[in-house]
């Protein structure tokens, strides 16, 4: 590609771009941007403000000179394929349940950074120390509402009657499932009967809001 008409051109049809669309986001008018894609121009001094838009290489747009796209910065590498997922006290659980789960109806000061394929998840501050030494009171746990609570697994779970929150462990005691605590000490396991909700498991369990 000879010119920056060339290039500006070639770069406008692989990402579906009209000229229309591109004068808006450089904020110019635009007969600019058609005259530069029809006048086989050298130069423009808009190229700058266009490879930012375009998201390539100025230097490519400039003069030709590859790479097109320049190589992703370890900040983006690190957050390609990541989601922020909200994070919440234990407090607003019954807000949560009565907006069924909507998180942006209920607010919150804090997110998380998660792998992209649980963007449906949500960060919950564990309240005591039940389950210690296993999570301890104030990491964060990411439950996971769409995976399902196996036996062994270790999720949040709500007691309907007496209308409470529990982070526990699923187990099985004479063929009936039981919510089980690490700590026996200062909690004690229960049944769970059919009108009790499993809420989501935790996959994950970390000591700050990284």
């Amino acid at each position: 590609m000879k010119n920056l008409t060339e290039r500006l051109t070639h770069i406008l049809k692989e990402k579906n771009m009209s000229q229309t669309e591109l004068a808006k986001l450089i904020s110019v008018k635009p007969q600019v941007i058609q005259y530069l894609c029809s006048s086989k121009a050298q130069s423009s001094r808009f190229t700058f403000e266009i490879a930012q838009a375009l998201d390539v290489n100025p230097e490519w747009l400039a003069t030709g000179k590859k790479p097109i796209y320049l190589p992703t910065s370890p900040t983006e590498a690190f957050l390609e394929n990541k989601a922020l997922i909200p994070i919440f006290d234990f407090t607003q659980l019954s807000l949560l349940e009565k907006n069924n789960f909507h998180f942006d109806a209920v607010p919150h000061n804090n997110m998380s950074i998660v792998q992209a394929k649980h963007k449906s998840c949500f960060g919950l501050i564990m309240p005591d120390n039940s389950m210690f030494p296993i999570f301890n009171n104030g990491a964060v746990l990411v439950i996971n509402p769409n995976e399902e609570l196996k036996i062994n697994d270790y999720g949040l779970i709500q007691l309907v009657n007496e209308n409470v929150f529990l982070i526990r462990k699923l187990t099985l005691i004479d063929n009936r499932k039981h919510i089980t605590p690490i700590n026996t000490t200062l909690f004690k396991e229960a049944p769970i009967s059919n009108q009790d909700k499993i809420i989501g498991k935790i996959i994950e369990g970390r000591n700050s809001y990284e």
